[in-house]
């Protein structure tokens, strides 16, 4: 019995000769006897890789799974992400079943794979949480292309994604006698089939690690696995920074579905750009700094081209919505003129602030507070160039530029920014912006920005009392289903 987690051990001489024996072989796929992870191959053998890269991002960097409270949820994500890339690109399920054979004859050059051939495959019996139509095809043509075969099918129970390989066992059907049975596997999470068999091993990882989202880049992932984090992204990037620019260059003109595209494109496109400096900063800058703030997922992308992707992902994002900002005026037809003007502009605009954050990251910490501020500015100013704001937009933006470089001066004169109120200087300077404009607009005017500034104002007040709000919402949420249930 495996007593304790962690006890890996190597492929013994006594591991070796246990296979050769009379007794059922159980063993465990990836990294056991495939010495790699099919499931992450297969998205790393998807194309075109733009389209794995915004499958990936929704279902691993943005879905939030956790909330749902699913047990063992990453079967569940890994299961939908491959079902995904196969009904929305069936031609990369062809070209897997074509190159799977010569994937897996390269994976499987290692003494246990050796050493299990040398007993029959009817005795032997492959478990994995891995799926059919991946692991099957890299059999094929293989010495166990007849084994037994237990995986996650086509179209599992949703119940059954949640279950331990054990339950897994079990409910295939087959008729394995696991008193007697040998088990191998690299996995802490198969202790329930470790504890149950005859003669359990728990050896190290066949093969390198792998992970697909670290060669699949999408704006805002670096941000959010090794930077600042998911609720950074969710909280800040997407509930402040893209609600204030959607605030400050909104209008009630054109199509309003056609002009939120355009403006999430445009967005998407900076952040792709904004996002290198973050990289650089971290695997740069970094020397400078006398404490750096680095995270121990920093490491991984340290060999990743994340600045080349960066840019590609950017000019696309850009160009598209240049000519989506177009089509309000599609009745006449696409301007092409428009449109290369306005994506010329907009990647001035890109490079200007790709130098800004440059220069920045190569300032020593003690100097960077008046960049920051300009930094700030090009963040945040740069959208409207592109997409004319209203005087209450610009406000609004002014008020957000002084918000983030106050918080900033308090962390590098040595303060406390958890405890700066960042939320409340937002508050009081959009007030205090938008009461000096109102000494000098009109009155027809400062009825036309009512709404808008009425709006605004609401949105600032929300992010103040937002945490008491949303402790109150959830607590009589959960209230009223614990009730109806």
């Amino acid at each position: 019995m495996i007593e304790r987690e962690g006890s890996w051990e190597p492929v013994s001489s006594r591991l070796l000769e246990d296979v050769q024996g009379p007794d059922t072989l159980l063993v465990d796929f990836d990294h056991t006897l495939f010495g790699s992870n099919s499931t992450e191959l297969f998205i790393l053998a998807a194309r075109p890789k733009w389209f794995a890269s915004i499958i990936l991002a929704v279902m691993r960097d943005f879905f939030p799974w956790r909330f749902f409270s699913i047990r063992r949820w990453g079967r569940a994500r890994d299961y939908i992400t491959i079902i995904l890339i196969i009904f929305l690109s069936p031609w990369n399920l062809l070209s897997w079943r074509r190159n799977a054979p010569a994937l897996f004859q390269a994976h499987t050059d290692h003494p246990l794979a050796a050493a299990l051939m040398n007993r029959p495959a009817s005795r032997t019996a492959i478990v994995s949480f891995g799926f059919a139509p991946i692991i099957r095809p890299l059999l094929k043509e293989s010495f166990w292309q007849n084994a037994s075969v237990i995986c996650t099918p086509w179209f599992p129970k949703i119940r059954s994604l949640q279950d331990r390989k054990l339950e897994l066992i079990k409910a295939s059907g087959s008729p394995l006698d696991l008193s007697t049975a040998i088990f191998i596997t690299d996995s802490e999470d198969d202790m329930d089939v470790l504890n149950a068999v005859k003669t359990p091993y728990l050896i190290k990882p066949v093969g390198a690690l792998i992970q697909a989202d670290l060669s699949r880049y999408f704006p805002l992932r670096y941000t959010a696995r090794a930077k600042y984090g998911r609720d950074h992204v969710l909280d800040q990037v997407l509930f402040v920074d893209f609600i204030i620019m959607i605030l400050a260059t909104w209008s009630g003109g054109g199509d309003p579905l056609v002009g939120m595209l355009g403006r999430s494109l445009l967005f998407m496109s900076f952040i792709a750009v904004y996002e290198i400096g973050y990289f650089e900063n971290d695997m740069e800058s970094a020397r400078f700094e006398v404490r750096p703030t680095l995270k121990p997922d920093v490491i991984q992308y340290r060999d990743f081209p994340l600045p080349r992707h960066a840019w590609a992902w950017a000019l696309v994002l850009g160009f598209c919505a240049a000519v989506t900002l177009e089509l309000p005026d599609r009745r006449n037809g696409l301007n092409v003129v428009d449109i290369t003007l306005t994506f010329g502009k907009w990647v001035a605009i890109l490079v200007l602030t790709r130098m800004v954050f440059s220069v920045y990251n190569k300032k020593p910490a003690e100097n960077r507070m008046s960049l920051y501020s300009i930094l700030q500015c090009t963040k945040y100013l740069s959208i409207p160039v592109i997409v004319s704001s209203s005087v209450i937009g610009v406000a609004l933006l002014i008020a957000q530029v002084f918000t983030m470089s106050a918080t900033y001066c308090t962390y590098r004169t040595g303060g406390n920014t958890a405890r700066f109120p960042r939320e409340k200087f937002r508050l009081v300077g959009f007030l205090a912006i938008t009461a000096g404009i109102a000494t000098t607009e009109s009155l027809p005017a400062l009825l036309e920005s009512a709404s808008l500034a009425l709006i605004a104002g609401m949105w600032c007040l929300w992010r103040v009392y937002r945490h008491p709000a949303r402790t109150f919402i959830l607590r009589n949420l959960r209230s009223l289903l614990r009730n109806q249930a």
